[in-house]
């Protein structure tokens, strides 16, 4: 098992990727609200959204995360999503993310 930290400073991005075949699923933890952006986004993820769902109303989303599946962050809330698929040998393309602050 293998725990990875990353801690994000004043304007900050990281790139879209996908956490690999060594990750069964990731969990974020928020422990600030940002002012502004923070949000998680998954750009390659949109069939994860349900048609009877509409658009997303969570927002509102900076200018990096609008036209994806996004989650903008609160304090001590956490975001779970899986890197592979039930089979857990294929990576999810869906669950390619970025972040910025």
């Amino acid at each position: 098992m293998h725990l990875q930290v990353l801690r994000y400073g004043p304007t900050n991005k990281y790139g879209p990727h996908l956490d690999g075949l060594e990750r069964v699923a990731s969990v974020l933890i928020y422990l600030v609200a940002p002012e502004e952006g923070g949000e998680t986004a998954f750009p390659q993820s949109n069939g994860w959204l349900h048609p009877e769902m509409g658009e997303p109303t969570q927002g509102p989303f900076s200018e990096c995360a609008k036209g994806h599946v996004a989650y903008k962050p609160k304090r001590g809330d956490a975001l779970m999503f899986f890197d592979l698929k039930p089979d857990y040998q294929t990576p999810d393309d869906d669950s390619m993310h970025t972040g910025w602050v």
